[in-house]
């Protein structure tokens, strides 16, 4: 499997060299390819979910809307699992 495009080939190459703690993307091939060489990976929301998690940000549903205002694709059903997972996995 291959990253699409050369900032996914990119970031993959460096989080390696470096023994990154994460790398944060969203794309699926490219998160799948991370994955394959051991790498851990997570995307924007993961982001938003540990970040209210741990109190940093307080809304982050209405940040998850702003970002789709803005262009970040994501559809309904994963908007509503995320939502679900900030009762459960993200609970304070």
């Amino acid at each position: 499997m291959e990253a699409r495009d050369r900032g996914e080939r990119e970031a993959i190459q460096l989080a390696s060299e470096i023994t990154a703690d994460v790398l944060i993307m969203d794309k699926w091939k490219g998160r799948a390819m991370a994955a394959s060489r051991g790498l851990p990976v997570t995307g924007a929301l993961g982001v938003l979910g540990s970040s209210y998690q741990k109190g940093l940000i307080e809304t982050p549903l209405r940040i998850l809307a702003d970002m789709r205002q803005q262009g970040f694709k994501i559809s309904d059903e994963l908007a509503a699992k995320f939502e679900t997972l900030l009762r459960t996995r993200y609970a304070r």
